[in-house]
């Protein structure tokens, strides 16, 4: 796993690192909370990030889409809150079964841990704001239908689907 400084208080985690085709999650360290961006291709991605953060603060996982490489990891933190926008959530239930399960086959290369369905349990619509850390969550339909964005608004960076 490759970690990139981007800020004070954001790193971004990048998997398999040097790779064709990667998966970048990222972490901000907040005030309050620790912000786990994407959750990765399974739990052992959130182990790597869990070594990064101040554990007195609570974790909000927040994931952007309900693409399998930004998912599989949730199972690691099934005791935190993990937000998503409505339409993630649906599409993680619907589609576990078929297409997400099916991918694991074909990523057994990548996927080194136990995955299980763990669904987001704080889903939004329009957006949602943390104001204690300065990070807002907004829906931006466009990678896939149920995507969104988050700003941090301390730093003033951007982190899209």
């Amino acid at each position: 796993m490759k970690v990139t400084k981007l800020t004070n208080r954001s790193l971004m985690f990048t998997v398999p690192e040097n790779a064709d085709g990667f998966v970048n999650m990222n972490l901000i360290l907040g005030e309050k909370y620790n912000y786990i961006i994407d959750t990765g291709m399974g739990e052992s991605n959130v182990y790597e990030m869990l070594k990064y953060i101040d554990d007195s603060k609570p974790i909000i996982a927040i994931i952007t889409h309900a693409h399998f490489d930004h998912i599989l990891g949730n199972s690691a933190l099934k005791d935190a809150l993990i937000v998503s926008h409505r339409l993630c959530r649906e599409t993680i239930d619907r589609e576990w079964d078929t297409r997400i399960k099916d991918n694991l086959i074909k990523l057994s290369d990548y996927v080194d841990s136990e995955v299980y369905k763990c669904l987001p349990n704080l889903i939004f619509e329009g957006s949602m704001y943390f104001p204690e850390d300065g990070i807002t969550l907004f829906h931006t339909p466009g990678h896939s239908d149920d995507g969104i964005s988050i700003y941090d608004g301390v730093d003033k960076v951007l982190f899209n689907n």
